[in-house]
C-alpha cells in the first residue's frame, strides 16, 4: 500500500512538475526578452537550479551567458555550449555570440577567427550574410583590406537589402585605404543613382569629399562637404565636413568660394501651401522669410522650410534665433545654407 502511494505521488510531481517547469522557463526567458535581466539572470539560474537539461535548458545557459559582465565567464559559456552540441540552433547563437563578445572589446582578431568558424561550420544559416559582414568588417580593421573588400563584394552581391547598401559603402571606403579614390568616386555615384541617399547620404556625400580630395577636385570636394553640412546637419559627419569645408576655403578660396551663410529654420512641411503660408505670415510682420524645397533622406520625400533670415555670422544668426522665439514663441533652428 504504501508503495502504491510513493508511485501516485510520483506521478503527481512528474504530471504537474513539468508544466511549472516549463512555466518558469518561459517567465524567464520573458524577462530576458523585455529588458529586464537583473530579474532575467535570477530566474534562468533558478531554473537551471531545477532542470539542467535539455532543449530548454541549454537555451536558459545561452541566456545567461549573453547576461555574463566578465568577458572570460561568458566566453566559456558559449564554447561550452558549442562542444556539446555543435549542429543545434543554441549552439549557432553561442558561435556569433562569441565572435560579438570578442568584436565589442575591439578584440578584433579573436572576433575573425570566431565569425570564419560559423561560416565554416554553418554556412547555409540565415545568419550568414551578416556574420560575412562583420568578418569583413574584421578584416578591414585589422588591415587585410583586400580580403575585406572581397568579402563585402559577397554581401553587396547578396539578396540581403539592408547589408548589401552597407557592403557598397563600405567598399568605397576600401577603395579610398587603397589609394584608389577613382573607382571609389565611381561606386559612390552608382549608389546616388540607386537613391542610397535617401537612407546614407551623409555618408555618401563625406566620402565623395575624400575623393575629390585625394584627386586635388577641390571645387568638387567642397560642394560634397557643403552638401553634408546643408542637409545632414544633425549627422555625425557634420562637424568633420565643416572642418575640411574650411580649410579648403583658406588653402583654395577662389575655388571654394565665400564662406556658408546662416539662417534661421522655424518649420518643415511635407505640403507647400502650409510652408508658404507660414513664410507669408512672418513676412507680414517684417521677417525675411522664405520657403526652400529639399528633398530629404526620411522616404525619399520633399520638405518645404520655412527659414528666416541670411547671416554671416553664426552667433548674430543664433541672437535672432532666441528673438524671434520671444517674440512669435517660434523657437527655430540655426542651419548652414548656401549663398
Amino acid at each position: 500500500m504504501l508503495k502504491h502511494i510513493f508511485v501516485l505521488f510520483f506521478l503527481c510531481v512528474l504530471v504537474v512538475g513539468t508544466p511549472l517547469i516549463a512555466a518558469d522557463f518561459s517567465r524567464a526567458e520573458a524577462a530576458y526578452k523585455k529588458g529586464d535581466y537583473q530579474a532575467a539572470r535570477k530566474l534562468l539560474q533558478d531554473y537551471l537550479d531545477k532542470n539542467s537539461k535539455g532543449e530548454s535548458a541549454r537555451q536558459a545557459r545561452l541566456y545567461l551567458a549573453d547576461l555574463q559582465r566578465e568577458l572570460a565567464t561568458a566566453v566559456d559559456a558559449y564554447r561550452r555550449l558549442i562542444d556539446e552540441k555543435e549542429a543545434d540552433a543554441v549552439a549557432r547563437f553561442a558561435q556569433k555570440a562569441l565572435a560579438e563578445r570578442f568584436y565589442l572589446v575591439s578584440r578584433y582578431s579573436e572576433a575573425r577567427e570566431n565569425y570564419a568558424r560559423f561560416l565554416e561550420l554553418y554556412p547555409a544559416d540565415k545568419q550568414a550574410g551578416e556574420v560575412r559582414f562583420w568578418l569583413a568588417t574584421c578584416h578591414v580593421l585589422l588591415n587585410d583590406i583586400e580580403k575585406g573588400m572581397k568579402l563585402f563584394e559577397e554581401v553587396a552581391a547578396s539578396s540581403d537589402k539592408v547589408r548589401k547598401t552597407w557592403a557598397k559603402l563600405a567598399i568605397s571606403e576600401c577603395l579610398l585605404k587603397l589609394g584608389r579614390p577613382s573607382e571609389a568616386e565611381t561606386r559612390l555615384k552608382e549608389m546616388l543613382g540607386t537613391g542610397a541617399a535617401e537612407d546614407l547620404g551623409n555618408l555618401i556625400y563625406f566620402h565623395l569629399g575624400e575623393c575629390y580630395e585625394k584627386q586635388k577636385k577641390v571645387k568638387q570636394a567642397a560642394g560634397a562637404y557643403r552638401r553634408v553640412v546643408r542637409d545632414y546637419p544633425s549627422s555625425f559627419e557634420m562637424e568633420e565636413a565643416k572642418r575640411r569645408l574650411e580649410l579648403l576655403r583658406l588653402e583654395n578660396p577662389q575655388a571654394v568660394g565665400e564662406s556658408l551663410i546662416y539662417a534661421i529654420q522655424v518649420g518643415a512641411f511635407s505640403r507647400k501651401d502650409n510652408a508658404l503660408a507660414l513664410a507669408e505670415k512672418l513676412k507680414t510682420k517684417g521677417y525675411s522669410a522664405y520657403a526652400a524645397a529639399e528633398k530629404v533622406r526620411a522616404g525619399g520625400v520633399t520638405l518645404y522650410r520655412v527659414r528666416v533670415g541670411k547671416y554671416k555670422d553664426r552667433a548674430e544668426a543664433e541672437s535672432q534665433a532666441r528673438l524671434l522665439n520671444v517674440r512669435e514663441n517660434m523657437p527655430g533652428m540655426v542651419v548652414e545654407v548656401g549663398q
